[in-house]
């Protein structure tokens, strides 16, 4: 997972809204943080655009990504004036011998962890990196973007150097799909190479990620959504947070 799509992953995701996740970071921390955090962990942070928007902003960031490749594109754009320590590590199992004030995890990472099992352990290595009183911000798709916007569904896109098609399908389990993906790259002999990649993302009940929070041990998990404070049901993006 998120291999060879490593390559190609910045230019599909140039309209993604960071700007959007940056401002709800400053609005949380100003609103729920009991400290001004310095330390700053990027649970997943793919390619590091979103670490490096984070440093820029004066945090010290560490960044870990369970793929390889990812950590690579985001050491090889790491800018001389914003020292991020990019690692590769798994969010159920990694060990860093330090805490941070704040760790965050954007981009709907967090759905890709499709078993209680995977969110416990996950949850618990988060909570055992922060400080007293630190916060661990998330986000997840909605139930209703996961069973009506994506099962189902298929989306295709023609540029002049990337050709993908995205076929999205659901599982046996509630609030689950499959993303097929095929990619077409063009190559520098002006041939396009193909190359697949299979993920797979589940949602969960908002109560029952407030449950496996509390029963961790954070004292309080706000929920919000759509980059607002504010909270709405039948929300796209939902937001966690959350402080120890």
């Amino acid at each position: 997972m998120y291999k060879e799509m490593a390559q190609v992953y910045d230019e599909l995701m140039n309209d993604a809204p960071y700007g959007q996740w940056i401002d709800f970071t400053k609005q949380a921390v100003k609103h729920y943080s009991k400290q001004t955090p310095s330390g700053l962990l990027d649970v997943g942070c793919g390619t590091g655009e979103l670490s490096l928007q984070l440093a820029q902003q004066g945090y010290e960031v560490t960044a870990f990504d369970q793929s390889q490749q990812m950590i690579d594109h985001a050491m090889a754009k790491m800018e001389s004036e914003h020292e991020i320590h990019f690692l590769k590590a798994d969010a159920t199992e990694f060990q860093l011998n330090k805490a941070f004030d704040l760790i965050v995890s954007y981009c709907d990472v967090i759905n890709y962890l499709t078993d209680e099992n995977s969110l416990t352990k996950a949850f618990n290595q988060i909570y055992e990196h922060l400080t007293d009183s630190g916060l661990f911000i998330f986000d997840i798709h909605g139930q209703g973007y996961i069973d009506f916007l994506l099962n189902s569904e298929m989306f295709s896109e023609v540029r002049e150097d990337i050709s993908y098609v995205w076929f999205c399908e659901e599982t046996e389990r509630s609030h689950e799909v499959v993303h097929d993906l095929t990619f077409f790259v063009q190559t520098e002999h002006e041939l396009y190479k193909r190359f697949d990649e299979t993920h797979k993302q589940r949602t969960f009940p908002v109560d029952q990620y407030k449950q496996l929070l509390s029963s961790i041990g954070f004292q309080e998990v706000t929920v919000c959504s759509d980059f607002s404070l504010e909270y709405r049901e039948d929300a796209d993006r939902i937001f966690f947070i959350c402080q120890k």
